[in-house]
Formats: structure tokens, C-alpha cells, sequence
């Protein structure tokens, strides 16, 4: 749930976290099992050389690290089923 994101900062206290629900709260009640997003943890020894890649889809969260040799860009991918229909080819 978008108002839970903050507790990726708290599952240890050695890590950080980023992510992004696909729940929208604003439409109705949400009634099951919360569905959709993605997440990184990173360790907080390495924040100050991490960036967060901004990002419109809650299938996909990042992270860009800054090391010596440069930066490496790491992407979580949420790939949903192919249900072999119009709407899963396009997502």
C-alpha cells in the first residue's frame, strides 16, 4: 500500500529501501490482498553513493550507484503474466 512504502526503511537497520505501489487509494476501498509495485533495499553504508531513478510505472523501481568506475544502474521489473491478450502484450 502506498502509505506502507515507509516500512522498506525499517525491515533491518543496516538497509534503506525505494519503491513504488500500483495501488491507487483515491478510487475506492481496497478490499483482498494489496496487489502491484516494486522495491530495492540497499544497504545504508552505500546511500550517499546511491541516486533513486524516478519512474511513472509501479512495475519498475531504481536505483543508479555511483562507484569508481562509474555508475551502474539497477532496475526491479515487475513482468506480469501473458494471458495472450491485447492488454498483456501491451504491458
Amino acid at each position: 500500500m502506498p502509505h506502507e512504502l515507509y516500512m522498506l526503511n525499517q525491515i533491518h537497520n543496516d538497509l534503506s529501501g525505494t519503491g513504488i505501489s500500483a495501488i491507487d487509494t483515491s478510487l475506492d476501498v481496497v478490499c483482498g490482498r494489496p496487489y502491484g509495485g516494486s522495491a530495492l533495499l540497499f544497504r545504508k553504508s552505500i546511500a550517499t553513493n546511491i541516486s533513486i531513478v524516478a519512474s511513472n510505472n509501479s512495475r519498475i523501481t531504481g536505483i543508479d550507484i555511483t562507484t569508481s568506475s562509474g555508475t551502474v544502474q539497477l532496475l526491479n521489473v515487475y513482468l506480469p503474466c501473458n494471458y495472450r491478450d491485447d492488454e498483456s502484450l501491451v504491458e
